[in-house]
């Protein structure tokens, strides 16, 4: 049954949200879903490794294939990426050093990838696709400072490399050319799949946020994600790693977090230190647009940025102002549907879907 819900913040917009609880029911619990831009659809995992399609305007879901690997365990948290022709999606234990890539066309497992064990716990896995001339690609972290990229079809290496050595003199400093000291995490290409933004830390341990440009990467430069010239450092020194982070634009993201004070000089202000914020910045030179305090949960873009968690409730923002629209604590989501715009809750297998529109105030 249908719930409309009005809200309105300062008397300039009123949001209206229409919730629907779709008829089906899953008996596995959803690990993770994504949207699928193409078909309209969403695509989940469930606890058993199942793989569906989710299709919110017939209320049907169709069975995919089942990922049944030793590598993942789906016991614990996953989450999917999904290529860009939605040809192939990577499924990854999101704190866990394995995971596998499945043909959606063949329904099946394709191929199994891994990283090193070098503190992956720490960090949200790195693996994402891109889109190249026709092939589809894949960046997955092959060890903690460094990240790979592959023809998926063909597995050949894109931007084949050797690991920097590094040595100790006599001083015992280390310096190798392109050596990173930098933890990978989680990465999201831009909308038009020109830059990666880089969810990772140091060690501090301190959060830091980075991005790069993806054709410098593929076309000039082998080592751009290393210490290439368009390798921008967005937030360092933040007083955690894997919160949320959301591209606004092709060159702009948010990032959420609280500075860490360790990292302050004694004269800079420290405005809502206590609190969670969010700094838009320009990927392009690190240069920050507008920060505000914000609920902490995740972040999805669309004309408004949207903040929601089981916590927070469901909130939106004018990410030029940093003013707060709509607040509903009793609504949260899981995913978020671009070309339906529609978002997804799942609680106790029970679906529901909830659109957002705006009006005008009567």
């Amino acid at each position: 049954m249908d719930k409309l819900i009005r809200g309105t913040k300062a008397g300039q917009q009123v949001f209206e949200v229409n919730t629907k609880k779709l008829g089906l029911r899953l008996d596995e619990r959803i690990r993770d879903t994504k949207p699928l831009l193409k078909s309209m659809k969403f695509i989940v995992v469930t606890e058993k490794g199942n793989l569906y399609t989710l299709d919110t305007v017939s209320d049907s879901i169709e069975q995919i294939c089942s990922v049944q690997c030793p590598e993942i365990n789906f016991e614990e948290r996953v989450t999917l990426a999904v290529s860009v022709q939605e040809e192939f999606i990577s499924v990854v234990n999101t704190y866990g050093k394995n995971g596998v890539i499945v043909d959606l066309v063949q329904k099946k497992v394709f191929r199994t990838f891994q990283r090193d064990d070098y503190y992956f716990e720490q960090s949200i896995f790195p693996a994402v696709f891109l889109e190249d001339n026709n092939r589809t690609l894949f960046v997955q972290g092959t060890k903690w400072n460094r990240l790979d990229i592959t023809d998926v079809r063909t597995g050949e290496s894109v931007v084949p490399r050797p690991d920097p050595y590094c040595g100790t003199d006599e001083d015992d400093s280390s310096e190798a050319e392109h050596r990173l000291d930098y933890f990978h995490g989680q990465l999201l290409v831009s909308p038009g799949g020109d830059w990666i933004a880089d969810n990772g830390w140091i060690w501090h341990p301190t959060g830091s946020v980075t991005a790069w440009n993806v054709q410098k990467w593929l076309k000039e430069n082998v080592w751009e994600s290393e210490d290439g010239e368009s390798r921008t450092t967005l937030w360092w020194g933040k007083y955690d790693w894997n919160e949320p982070i959301c591209w606004i634009g092709e060159t702009t993201i948010g990032i959420i977090g609280r500075y860490d004070p360790d990292f302050l000089a004694e004269e800079e202000e420290t405005p809502l230190s206590e609190d969670y914020l969010i700094r838009v910045m320009d990927v392009r030179d690190g240069k920050e647009s507008i920060s505000f305090k914000i609920a902490f949960g995740d972040l999805y873009y669309d004309d408004y940025l949207y903040c929601t968690s089981a916590e927070s409730g469901f909130r939106i923002y004018d990410s030029g102002t940093g003013k707060e629209l709509y607040a509903n604590s009793g609504l949260s989501a899981s995913a978020y549907h671009p070309g339906v715009r529609q978002f997804l809750s799942f609680i106790d297998r029970e679906i529901t879907v909830f659109t957002v529109t705006e009006r005008r105030p009567e």
